[in-house]
């Protein structure tokens, strides 16, 4: 887990200083809640994630751009329960945690508003999602203790809104959809999609030629 946070942090130094000396394009940062659905929501909670993004604007309200970001996950109480009761006396405080890091690409519809501060967002992406696991602490006995990391195609789609803070910088907040083919397993064992929704807030810089 501590390459993959480096990984991340090397591309979005790469992202942000790219899109920095680019006249027509806009990046930034984002912060977010990632809420577990379906299968994956059976045994993860609620985790938290970030990211950055950087945006080339092929029309007044049109872009394309690449995003990288990481949510985290740790497992429900009741998964730990299940596996407290099924450990002796001594392994008692189990961890199950999961990871999954994106990098990506998107296509942005901005509608203009004419008149207004406020600019609503569509927006749609790929890309491939690494997956990693870890169980730590458990009973040997149940031998399930170990990492796991695999690579995983998925899409996105999500709609948000920004509202301009000056002539260099705008903040938002965004809603997104994500499916990643293959990502967990359900109750029998069967490899299945996981899908998850965040919810969160960016802001974003303006380059000099930007005219969102």
């Amino acid at each position: 887990m501590r390459t993959m946070k480096a990984i991340l942090l090397v591309a979005a130094m790469a992202v942000m200083a790219t899109a920095a000396h680019a006249g027509t394009m806009t990046f930034g940062l984002n912060g977010d809640a990632a809420i577990p659905m379906s299968d994956f929501g059976d045994v993860m909670k609620v985790g938290y994630g970030g990211g950055v993004y950087g945006d080339y604007w092929i029309k007044d309200d049109y872009a394309f751009g690449v995003d990288i970001n990481g949510d985290f996950f740790s497992a429900k109480d009741d998964i730990l329960d299940a596996i407290k009761a099924a450990s002796g006396p001594t392994y008692q405080d189990p961890s199950v945690k999961a990871t999954l890091i994106s990098f990506g690409v998107h296509g942005i519809w901005s509608p203009a508003m004419a008149g207004s501060s406020f600019s609503p967002w569509i927006t749609y992406g790929a890309g491939m999602y690494h997956i990693s696991g870890k169980i730590e602490d458990a009973d040997p006995a149940l031998d399930i203790n170990g990492d796991s990391s695999d690579n995983k195609f998925g899409f996105n789609i999500g709609v948000g809104g920004d509202v301009k803070a000056g002539a260099s910088m705008k903040f938002g907040a965004q809603v997104k959809y994500n499916y990643v083919l293959d990502g967990t397993t359900d109750s029998s064992g069967e490899d299945t999609a996981a899908s998850y929704v965040t919810v969160g807030l960016h802001l974003t810089f303006l380059t000099a030629a930007a005219t969102k």
